[in-house]
């Protein structure tokens, strides 16, 4: 499990800003203010933050996989960020496979694709 930072600033569109894989929602949280500071000490604009839990899904087969997405995807799946390291990366972990289910993933602090824990 990992959480997402979402920040939103003046003239952005909404959750423009992102920064995935913190471990946990306290350091998401510790994390938001200080992002939150330095753009304003840089831009001038003031920002807000909301920490998410990550809520996707991969389904791991023999002949193939698909991603299960939290709604906030759902409109544009194919840009999903996880859905694009997911394409771009499955490929290099096929070198350490897991065996087929359903696990956890989502991007690691680099933009990697990375695969957590088994779901039921």
């Amino acid at each position: 499990m990992s959480y997402t930072l979402t920040l939103n600033a003046g003239g952005l569109p909404a959750g423009a800003l992102t920064v995935s894989g913190f471990a946990t929602e306290e350091a998401a949280e510790k994390a938001g203010p200080v992002f939150t500071a330095a753009i304003h000490a840089h831009y001038g604009i003031s920002a807000t933050y909301t920490v998410e839990r990550e809520q996707h899904i991969i389904d791991l087969r023999e002949d193939g996989w698909t991603i299960q997405h939290e709604m906030a995807c759902r409109p544009r799946l194919f840009e999903c960020a996880v859905n694009r390291a997911a394409e771009r990366d499955l490929a290099a972990l096929a070198a350490t496979p897991r065996p087929p289910g359903r696990y956890e993933c989502g991007l690691d602090y680099k933009g990697g694709f990375l695969i957590r824990e088994r779901v039921q």
